[in-house]
């Protein structure tokens, strides 16, 4: 399998495209492709069934993180309590941080 031309890296699918960024980020998406091959890379998130099925019928390759599916809720809840305490004890904004 040939590596793909071009990585899309995003926080969510952009499916439904019903909002302006996502409409945008799978404008950029299809632009793309008509370049080369597309691979996709975000999370796994509940729900998203149908932008997985929408999104590999129109040839993009899909790579999404399942770790925030797998942890436990009180795993998560932890994980999130320590990012605030080091955005708080630190004062950088939570986008620095979790990123």
């Amino acid at each position: 399998m040939n590596p793909p031309r071009f990585l899309l890296s995003t926080l969510v699918l952009p499916w439904p495209a019903d909002q302006g960024s996502r409409r945008f980020q799978l404008e950029v998406g299809r632009s793309l492709k008509d370049l080369g091959e597309v691979c996709w890379i975000s999370r796994a998130l509940p729900g998203q069934e149908a932008a997985r099925e929408a999104l590999a019928d129109e040839g993009f390759r899909l790579r999404l993180d399942e770790t925030p599916l797998r942890r436990g809720l009180l795993a998560r809840a932890a994980g999130r309590a320590r990012g605030e305490a080091l955005r708080l004890l630190t004062g950088r904004p939570r986008v620095t941080t979790y990123a």
